[in-house]
């Protein structure tokens, strides 16, 4: 059913999920999976004149930084994909004054995906009027299925995966469509 997988990843606990599900899918189906990383340093209002004649050195030099960053995070992305996925492409791809949905949706396109999948925190109310929400924004604008993976909510006396005082996981693995995935071990509670 699907061929062509586009999961994003930023390096969140989320982002992870979303990861996991989508190496499950692809695994599953024997499709293909384009992992993206979009690098968002600047805002979308931004246009492509500015970013080429007037971005200041420190501009460069953070955007450098994201993009080694967003690297690091198809790397491992990559290696998490290794013995799962028929066939792994990584793209990192610069917003350039796009929107993390407009991106996401050209690429998607641009390969020919068949889903889309994402992780996101599930932020409502207003934490989530707060923060601009990408998940919302792309959903919104998606002409191809979407499959959005929530991380789950802290429950009293257990710890989410992006609890940064939480103690480190032991891996496990978990079968899905005859494939091992490798998850926390929280995941199976």
């Amino acid at each position: 059913m699907f061929k062509k997988i586009l999961v994003t990843v930023d390096g969140s606990s989320a982002s992870r999920r979303g990861l996991f599900e989508a190496i499950a899918l692809a695994a599953d189906q024997q499709a293909t999976l384009y992992v993206l990383n979009v690098v968002d340093g600047m805002p979308a209002s931004w246009s492509h004149y500015v970013d080429e004649q007037f971005r200041p050195r420190r501009m460069q030099l953070l955007l450098q930084g994201l993009r080694a960053m967003g690297q690091r995070v198809l790397d491992e992305a990559h290696a998490e994909c290794r013995g799962h996925v028929r066939s792994v492409e990584t793209l990192l791809v610069d917003a350039r004054g796009r929107t993390f949905a407009e991106v996401a949706l050209e690429e998607a396109h641009r390969f020919g995906a068949d889903l889309v999948v994402l992780g996101t925190h599930g932020r409502d109310g207003m934490a989530r009027l707060l923060r601009n929400s990408k998940t919302e924004t792309l959903l919104r604008r998606a002409d191809v299925p979407v499959l959005v993976v929530r991380e789950p909510r802290d429950v009293k006396g257990c710890h989410t995966s992006s609890d940064r005082s939480a103690p480190r996981r032991a891996r496990a693995q978990v079968r899905y469509g005859g494939s091992a995935l490798p998850t926390d071990e929280d995941d199976r509670r």
